[in-house]
């Protein structure tokens, strides 16, 4: 689950070839869930229907830089 940084789908295609050479004998379904331009809370809306609901039982999420670019963060939080 993503935002852009995942959207074209190259993280779930290594994952997937990561895991189908390691467990070549074990049933692994890589669901991919990442969508353009979105936020944290934006993810965390859909995460039931677009991750739990879609029966995974483990999940990589990969999200913040839109809340950055965006403007989300005050000025200095980083050295807080």
């Amino acid at each position: 689950m993503g935002d852009s940084l995942t959207n074209a789908a190259e993280y779930a295609i290594y994952v997937n070839a990561f895991l189908k050479t390691r467990f070549p004998n074990e049933k692994i379904k890589v669901i991919y869930a990442g969508t353009d331009g979105e936020r944290t809370v934006d993810m965390f809306a859909r995460y039931q229907s677009d991750v739990i609901d879609q029966g995974a039982t483990e999940v990589y999420i990969l999200f913040g830089a839109n809340d950055i670019n965006r403007g989300l963060y005050p000025t200095g939080a980083e050295s807080d």
